[in-house]
């Protein structure tokens, strides 16, 4: 018996919410360079895959959470 869940909601849980969620990361977030935060935005924006894979591996250590 198959799932009563479309597949195109699965595949939007798992593309659509980790995508939201880096970019929610980075803008709550202060980095040290002037236009670095609005970098990694644009990066994550277009380019998602590549843009997530370059944040999540170094730009997340370069990130100072806000208060």
């Amino acid at each position: 018996m198959m799932s009563s869940i479309p597949l195109w909601y699965w595949l939007a849980a798992v593309v659509l919410l980790p995508w939201l969620f880096t970019l929610w990361h980075i803008r709550s977030g202060e980095f040290p360079g002037r236009w670095e935060r609005r970098r990694w935005m644009s990066s994550v924006a277009y380019l998602p895959f590549i843009g997530m894979w370059q944040y999540w591996t170094s730009g997340v250590y370069r990130r100072r959470v806000s208060h």
